[in-house]
């Protein structure tokens, strides 16, 4: 039946996301001492690069470090000639994109350390990072990737915590909410699964819309909008909040739906969107997608996205397609 992967991978979050919170504990220690005193470069492709820019603010945010994301297509394109005394977290739910291997390998050529985060084991990937953090997913078989993403930011919280308390800093409360992370996921795919069903019809029959988001929701709103490219065929951009004033505004019209991120951060954008007519949907508290979500904001990505994975699901269903299998996509890019 069509969706019928997408849905139980997606419905397996909050399991896959406990064995990796407690399966990975030990790499993620080990991860984080080869981290100390670095420069921090992270990477990915596609979903992966979004769990890069989420782990990019989060060793900001949590650690305190200086790091930056850069798409691993043009990684050796935009890396200094010497980066000995950097590290990059490379992130792949294979481990076997061409891209990730070819900027593994030109950071490597040029002094730097690799950790790598992947869900596969023996991949690629791991053979050649220093040291491999493991998500435990599972297996994932549709080709939008649901599971594998949020198990990738909960290495990515896990790491960042880590990092801070290798510098000496008490962050045993801010752990202790990301293990209680699971069973805040759980009841956040039941409300999403109904919430996300009602706005179906806005989508269904208008191909081009936009998602905006800001702070730690703005690689949600990338993430979410990729999504609904890849199984829905709808032309959905994302922008963070107010950079959609700085032009892409221009396009709003009757036919635009535009979904914004916690709309009370940005309400000058709301009032402009509803005042060109646009079609205004509404994610967070008190919204349209409706998440209920309390803890820390820096975790606001895991829970962020989960209306948007049934949104997308539901959408492509309605438009007669199959989630699981794009035509033009495959798991792997070579």
């Amino acid at each position: 039946m069509a969706g019928e992967l997408m849905k139980a991978e997606m419905l397996e979050q909050p399991r896959a996301i406990k064995r990796t919170l407690l399966g990975a504990k030990a790499e993620v220690e080990e991860a984080a001492q080869l981290m100390h005193d670095k420069f921090i470069y992270t990477t990915g492709s596609g979903t992966s690069y979004h769990a890069s820019l989420v782990l990019q603010r989060s060793l900001t945010r949590i650690a305190g470090t200086s790091s930056v994301a850069i798409p691993a297509s043009e990684l050796e394109y935009w890396i200094p000639e010497d980066v000995s005394g950097s590290i990059l977290v490379a992130i792949s739910q294979s481990g076997e994109s061409s891209d990730i291997i070819r900027a593994i390998k030109a950071f490597k050529s040029k002094g730097g350390s690799i950790i790598g985060i992947t869900n596969t084991p023996r991949s690629t990937l791991s053979k050649l990072a220093n040291k491999t953090i493991l998500t435990r997913a599972g297996e994932e078989r549709a080709v939008a990737a649901t599971k594998t993403y949020t198990c990738q930011l909960a290495a990515a919280f896990l790491l960042s915590i880590e990092v801070s308390k290798s510098m000496g800093n008490n962050l045993s409360d801010l752990e202790s909410r990301l293990l209680s992370l699971p069973n805040d996921i759980a009841n956040e795919i039941k409300i999403a699964d109904e919430s996300s069903r009602k706005i179906v019809p806005i989508l269904v029959k208008r191909p081009v819309g936009f998602i905006l988001g800001t702070g730690p929701n703005y690689p949600t709103a990338l993430e979410g909008a990729l999504k609904l490219r890849e199984t829905s065929n709808l032309f959905i951009q994302a922008f963070a909040g107010r950079e959609f004033l700085h032009g892409p505004i221009q396009l709003i019209s009757r036919d635009t739906p535009t979904i914004v991120l916690e709309p009370e951060k940005m309400p000058v954008i709301t009032e402009r969107i509803v005042g060109y007519g646009a079609p205004l949907i509404t994610l967070g508290k008190e919204a349209d997608l409706l998440v209920k979500y309390e803890g820390p904001e820096e975790f606001y990505p895991i829970p962020y996205i989960i209306p948007l994975q049934f949104l997308a699901l539901y959408v492509s269903l309605a438009k007669g397609l199959n989630p699981d299998k794009p035509e033009k996509l495959g798991k792997v890019v070579r």
